[in-house]
C-alpha cells in the first residue's frame, strides 16, 4: 500500500492500479536489502537504498512469499467485482509459476555424477569422514529420496521391523523425542521406506545399533533448527567430486538424491515381469508426495502389503555404476566429530 500510494502521490484507489505498477513494485521487493527497516522511509529513499545498498538481498522464498500474498488479495479484488484492471494479479502468479519451473532444473544424477560421490577417497580408501552422517546420509538418500532434515533427524526408535521389513520411520511425534524442530515437511511426508538391502549389507542395522537417540549425534541444528553444516560440507565435497551444474539454471544439490531416486523408479516401474511391477502410487508413498494414486494405492493395500509393495520397488532399484564392494564398511572409517 505504502509503494502504490508513494507511486500515485497519495491518491491511490483500487481502481487506478495498472499492470506498470505492478511491475514496477515486483521489482522494487526483488532489489529491496534483506533486513531494510520500511516504516518511517519515503519509497524514494527505499529505492536509492536498495540500488547503492551492499547488504545481500532477501532470500527467493521470502521474496516470493510476499508476491504470493499480494498476487492472492490482487485475485480476490477481481473476484469480488471491485473496478481493478484486468491481468493485474497474473503478473506476479506467473512471475511466480516461471519461478517455480525454475526450481524444478535441479536435475537427477547421472551414473557418472553418482559413480564420482561415492568413489572418493573418502569412500574407498581413507575412510576418513567429519561426521557419521557424511559416510551414511548421501547413502540413505540414495536409496530412499528421503529430504536432508528427514535423514540427519532420526532416532533409533525411528529404525523399526515391521513384518520382516527394516524400515525408516519417517514422523514428526513429539511423544518419543527431546528435538522440539522434528517435523516433516507436510502430512503426507509421514511415510515407513523399506530399508534397501544394499544398506543393511553397508552394516547399517550395525550402526544403529551402536547408538543411543539421535543416529547422528554429531550433526547439531542451528539456532532456526537447520541443518546448516552439514549442507554446506556436503556441498563442499559433492564440488570437490566434480558434480556440479550442466547450465547456469540446474541445480546440483543433496536434494537431487531424491529427483535421482523418483525418475529412476518412474522409469523402471511398469517393466520387467508382470510381478515385478509397480505403480506411480507406490513410488509416492516411498518420496512422500500426496498424490491422487497414493491415496488409491492406501486404500488397496493393508499396512503390510503396502510395506511389501515398496520394499519389491526398493529393491528394485539398483546402480551398476557404484562398486559397492569397494566402499569402506562404516567401522573402518574414522569420523573426527563426535558429540
Amino acid at each position: 500500500i505504502k509503494y502504490i500510494d508513494d507511486l500515485h502521490r497519495g491518491d491511490a484507489r483500487i481502481n487506478d492500479l495498472t499492470v506498470s505498477d505492478i511491475r514496477l513494485y515486483r521489482e522494487f521487493i526483488k532489489e529491496l536489502p534483506k533486513g531494510a527497516k520500511i516504516k518511517n522511509k519515503p519509497i524514494s529513499d527505499l529505492v536509492i537504498l536498495s540500488s547503492k545498498s551492499t547488504r545481500s538481498k532477501k532470500s527467493t522464498k521470502t521474496i516470493n512469499g510476499t508476491y504470493a500474498n499480494v498476487g492472492t488479495f490482487l485475485k480476490w479484488v477481481s473476484k469480488q467485482g471491485y473496478p481493478i484492471a484486468p491481468n493485474i494479479h497474473p503478473v506476479l502468479t506467473n512471475y511466480l509459476q516461471t519461478r517455480a519451473k525454475d526450481k524444478n532444473l535441479r536435475a537427477p544424477l547421472s551414473d557418472d555424477d553418482i559413480r564420482s560421490l561415492f568413489s572418493s577417497a573418502q569412500y574407498t580408501t581413507s575412510g576418513k569422514f567429519k561426521t557419521s552422517a557424511m559416510y551414511w546420509a548421501p547413502l540413505i538418500a540414495l536409496f530412499t529420496g528421503a529430504r536432508m532434515g528427514e535423514i540427519l533427524q532420526l532416532e533409533t526408535h525411528d529404525i523399526q521391523q515391521i513384518d520382516n521389513h527394516w524400515v525408516f520411520d519417517i514422523n514428526d511425534d513429539h511423544s518419543k523425542t527431546n528435538d522440539k524442530y522434528k517435523h516433516v515437511k507436510a502430512d503426507g511426508s509421514q511415510r515407513q521406506v523399506p530399508i534397501h538391502l544394499t544398506l543393511i549389507k553397508l552394516g547399517f542395522i550395525d550402526y544403529v545399533k551402536e547408538q543411543d537417540g539421535s543416529l547422528f549425534p554429531d550433526e547439531p541444528r542451528n539456532q532456526a533448527g537447520k541443518f546448516d553444516n552439514f549442507q554446506k560440507r556436503f556441498t563442499t565435497y559433492r564440488k570437490n567430486a566434480g558434480v556440479a551444474p550442466h547450465h547456469k539454471n540446474e541445480r546440483r544439490d543433496f536434494h537431487s538424491f531424491r529427483h535421482t531416486v523418483r525418475t529412476r523408479l518412474s522409469e523402471i516401474r511398469s517393466t520387467g515381469r508382470a510381478s515385478q511391477r509397480f505403480d506411480e502410487g507406490i513410488i509416492d508413498a516411498i518420496v512422500g508426495h500426496a498424490s491422487k494414486d497414493r491415496s488409491e494405492g492406501q486404500k488397496t493395500y493393508n499396512h503390510s502389503q503396502l510395506l511389501k509393495a515398496k520394499s519389491k520397488a526398493l529393491n528394485r532399484l539398483q546402480y551398476d555404476c557404484i562398486d559397492f564392494d569397494a566402499i569402506k564398511p562404516w567401522d573402518k572409517c574414522s569420523f573426527w566429530r563426535k558429540r
